[in-house]
């Protein structure tokens, strides 16, 4: 076996946790930023025209299965955005995406260790950055919309290293960072949300102070050479 290590990570599916509305219609973004390369990409949903209706027993559950990255084994940023179609302040909300994506990313380096001064040197990338990501993640919410909070979620080169190294039986005794789940409901049946980190969970209130919260699921898939070593059981 060729040991070329891949990793994917998948957007499986979206949770409503609260409704907002009677019936929720909803769409979103997820952004993916990889510090090693300084590059970043976004994956609208759903596809179409068409919004996601959720809320109602039935539809509290939906599953998307979307590929939002593939690349080499490194530290990636999760950004994730979901808009109701409601009302919003637009201008306000893509600050907050900026503020959002740049926090992540900037905290990324202190927790895989980069001197202060390195990422210091950095930030100038993380802001253009985030400033152009928050653009093409936010490029839906219109004036009738209104966003949620935005969230995050960073998937470590050390955890993925660490499960390369369970997989491929060179570790041992250490616990696996992507325990592979499925999330249901009783309101929901015949639907599985698969996923290996925890969710990135959102909320907002719209004008009227009605309160939602959703959860967005995420699967990363590791590869070594054409064998996969972590995700979906075969």
């Amino acid at each position: 076996m060729t040991d070329k290590r891949r990793i994917t990570v998948w957007l499986t599916g979206l949770e409503c946790q609260i409704r907002q509305e009677g019936e929720d219609e909803v769409h979103g973004s997820v952004g993916v930023i990889v510090p090693s390369r300084k590059t970043s990409t976004v994956h609208h949903f759903p596809a179409g025209v068409d919004d996601l209706k959720m809320g109602k027993p039935g539809v509290r559950m939906v599953t998307l299965d979307s590929l939002v990255h593939e690349d080499v084994p490194g530290d990636v940023v999760l950004s994730v955005l979901l808009v109701e179609h409601d009302s919003g302040d637009v201008t306000e909300y893509k600050e907050k995406i900026a503020a959002e994506i740049s926090r992540a990313a900037t905290s990324l380096g202190a927790a895989v260790g980069v001197p202060a001064e390195a990422m210091g040197s950095s930030q100038g990338f993380v802001n253009d950055l985030s400033l152009g990501l928050v653009d093409l993640l936010s490029d839906w919410v219109g004036a009738d919309d209104d966003p949620y909070n935005p969230g995050t979620r960073r998937i470590s080169g050390r955890d993925i290293m660490t499960a390369y190294g369970l997989a491929l039986e060179e570790l041992h005794d250490v616990p696996n960072p992507f325990v592979y789940r499925r999330a249901s409901r009783p309101d929901t049946p015949g639907v599985e949300l698969e996923h290996n980190i925890d969710p990135v969970v959102v909320s907002g209130t719209d004008g009227g102070g009605d309160t939602g919260r959703y959860a967005f699921y995420f699967l990363v898939e590791l590869f070594a050479g054409t064998e996969k070593v972590l995700g979906r059981p075969e």
